[in-house]
Formats: C-alpha cells, structure tokens, sequence
C-alpha cells in the first residue's frame, strides 16, 4: 500500500477510535449528528415560517401536516425547534470557544510568567468562581441587557476561569522541560514559547473539557430565556420554547415535550461525547508516549524530571 493511502487509512482508523471507540462515544456521536442534521435540514426543507401566526391551526396535535404540532400562536413547531436549536447550539458554542481561548491564554501567561501577574489573575478567577455559575451567568446577563448576545457573553465570563485554572497547571507542568528552555535559552519570545511549545501541549484536554462544557452552555443559555434574558419574540429558542409552553401542558402535551426532549438530547450527546473523548483521547496520548511520538510534559525522552522542573 502506498504511504499516502497508508496515512489516510490510519487516520481513519484513528477517527473511528476517536468517535466510535466504545458504546458511550458512539451514542454520544450519532445522536449530536441526528441533533445537527435536524436544525440544519428541517430549515431548509420545511414549507413553514417559524415566525409566521396562524390563529385557525392553534395547538394542532402532531399530524402529517405538522409532524410535532403546532403552538399555541398556530406555528409549527418542528421548524420552530430546528431554528431555535440552530440558535442555542451556535451561541453555546460561541459562548465556550471565547472561554476556551481566554481561558487558555490567561492560564499561560499565569503559569508561564507567575508572579504578579498569575497572582492578580488568580485571584480574579478564583472570586469569580466564588459565585455559582447560574448565578454569575444570571447577573452578567441582567446586568448587559436581555438578548442571546448578553446570554452568550454571559455564559462566557462564567466559565473562563474553569478553564484557565487547567491551562495554568498544565503549563506549570511543562514549563520546566528541556526543550522549553532550549529555546528560551535560543532567544525564543513569549508568545513562541506559547505558541509552539506549551498551549499544544494543552489542546486535547482543553477540546475534551470544552466538548463537554457545550452541553452544560446549552442548558445555560436556554435556561436564560426561560427566564426572560436570553432570546425574545419572535425570535424561537430552545429556553424560550419551553418557557412559552409551560401553560399548555395538559392542553397540548406535545409542545413543551418535544421542546425538552431536543435539549435533552442535545445536552446528553454533548456531555457522553466529551466524556468518552477525554478517555479516548488519553489513551491516545499514552500510546503514542510509548511509542515515542511525543513527550511527556516536563520530562526528558529516558522519563528523568529536569532538575528545577515545577
């Protein structure tokens, strides 16, 4: 087999591992697939506006004409779910990649630098963390004005320090290896220090973490605006969904159990594919130490810590 075809094909073996490698990560995968293919496609095919009033088909049951049902303003509500949830899922992803990358610059500079700087920092993340998380999220987002742009920067701010706290210790780790000071001692600056040497070095454990935070951001959001500060009408959203149909639960069982059923499922995939990556990936990591392919941080190739290492 040639090299290029041989290269290929391990790739996508290791994709298979990485995606499908037990019964949780397989789970986890085929239903955040059926989750993004339904608030991609359903959109684009459906002959409904999610926003549009049709007061002679209110609280119609699910039908061949409306497959979830209608709401109580006559709207259909599978477009309406497949919309809001192309909102919620853009905005939590939103919300924890500008965490993540916050988080992880600030927890290098923290453990690379130390002193002043990671103390300060530190200091703010840990008074942050002092409030639980709804509630801080709860308060930026009342104090920033209602809207999916004050949810998302909300849900963002309360988790940055959940992240930078492990970038800083992971950084604190590989600080000390040879190859960082060789090419400090080269000349090398700060931000090819980061850059090159000690954030890859974090890039498997901060998208585990970030794969499973998407689903707590979900739940955030939505819960959001379920209670007034995240999206508004016309605008459909998951949260807000629910929120709308909590008066008609006897009335019209179908429109707040599908609206919880697609954020549960959204949630649920999120955090089993997070979780089995982390371990999936690990073992990864194990085995390509062993084989040579990386380094351990902090450590020499014959596995000997540098003396003065962190």
């Amino acid at each position: 087999m040639p090299r290029r075809q041989r290269r290929i094909s391990n790739r996508l073996v290791s994709c298979r591992r990485l995606f499908f490698g037990n019964a949780a990560t397989g789970v986890g995968t085929v239903c955040g697939l059926v989750v993004l293919l339904f608030v991609v496609v359903v959109p684009i095919v459906s002959p409904y506006d999610p926003t549009r009033l049709d007061a002679s088909n209110r609280l119609i049951a699910p039908s061949w004409s409306h497959w979830l049902g209608t709401d109580d303003l006559g709207r259909d509500v599978l477009v309406r779910l497949a919309e809001g949830g192309r909102l919620s899922l853009v905005c939590a992803i939103a919300a924890v990649a500008g965490a993540t990358v916050l988080g992880a610059v600030l927890g290098a500079l923290c453990g690379y630098l130390g002193g002043v700087i990671d103390t300060v920092l530190m200091r703010v993340a840990d008074a942050l963390q002092g409030f639980p998380q709804v509630l801080l999220a709860l308060l930026i987002a009342a104090s920033l004005g209602r809207g999916m742009t004050a949810a998302t920067a909300a849900t963002a701010v309360a988790y940055w320090p959940y992240f930078a706290k492990i970038t800083r210790g992971l950084v604190r780790q590989t600080r000390g290896a040879l190859y960082v000071q060789a090419a400090v001692a080269q000349g090398a600056g700060l931000l090819y220090v980061l850059r090159r040497h000690l954030l890859p070095q974090t890039a498997a454990t901060l998208f585990t973490q970030a794969t499973m935070a998407i689903g707590e951001a979900i739940i955030f959001i939505s819960g959001l605006s379920l209670l007034g500060l995240g999206a508004q009408e016309p605008t459909p959203e998951w949260g807000l969904i629910i929120a709308q149909s909590a008066g008609f639960v006897l009335q019209a069982w179908w429109y707040p159990a599908f609206a919880g059923l697609a954020l549960s499922l959204a949630a649920l995939s999120a955090n089993l594919l997070g979780d089995s990556l982390r371990t999936n990936l690990g073992l990864a990591l194990r085995t390509a130490f062993r084989r040579g392919r990386a380094r351990p941080a902090g450590r020499l190739p014959s596995g000997t810590v540098l003396d003065g290492a962190p």
